[in-house]
């Protein structure tokens, strides 16, 4: 076997620190999302208590609440799912798959618009008061520890992921996940 030949063998089967890196910044995106679902869960139960018992709550129909506690409930789902993808992601890049870095950053640039839509609901209404007393009982209804803990989780989760997909760009990462014939040309 040639030099050239062992020097490929040798770059595919060993991973670069870079993409073990990005694996770890996908997977604890991963572990962030988790906390993030469980936090959101924890507080479905809250918002359909207290939208309940309200005094706008009588104003308002049962359908409203279901609806309130049900789109708390599928926030929680949809973090669950980014989880499921993060891990995914962890996963073909540590293998060295061919397209793993292009599959990563699709994910990433989804997630990355649904955090910062959720960022900017989740910044911009605690500073408000809404108009429908129903949104309203749920800002009174959550504790104050929740909007900060939320905030924290959906920033920590945006700065590992768009690590993760900006380590993905390094050249070790980029000959990791490369197949041998169509390296350098």
């Amino acid at each position: 076997m040639s030099s050239a030949a062992s020097d490929i063998a040798r770059v595919s089967t060993v991973r670069p620190p870079v993409v073990t890196a990005a694996v770890g910044a996908y997977l604890g995106g991963a572990g962030v999302a988790v906390a993030y679902a469980v936090l959101v869960f924890t507080q479905v139960g809250t918002i359909a208590d207290a939208e309940s018992r309200s005094e706008a709550a009588n104003l308002a129909s049962n359908s409203e609440v279901v609806q309130v506690a049900g789109s708390f409930a599928l926030l929680g789902v949809a973090a669950l799912i980014f989880a499921g993808l993060f891990v995914r992601c962890g996963v073909t890049v540590a293998r060295g798959r061919f397209g793993s870095r292009g599959g990563a950053w699709g994910i990433t640039a989804l997630a990355v618009v649904c955090l910062a839509c959720n960022l900017t609901i989740t910044g911009t209404a605690t500073g408000r008061r809404p108009f429908d007393p129903t949104i309203a009982n749920v800002g009174d209804s959550l504790p104050r520890w929740y909007v900060a803990s939320a905030l924290a989780l959906q920033i920590l989760a945006l700065v590992l992921i768009l690590g993760g997909a900006v380590l993905l760009t390094r050249p070790g990462a980029v000959d990791y996940a490369t197949p041998p014939g169509l390296r350098n040309q």
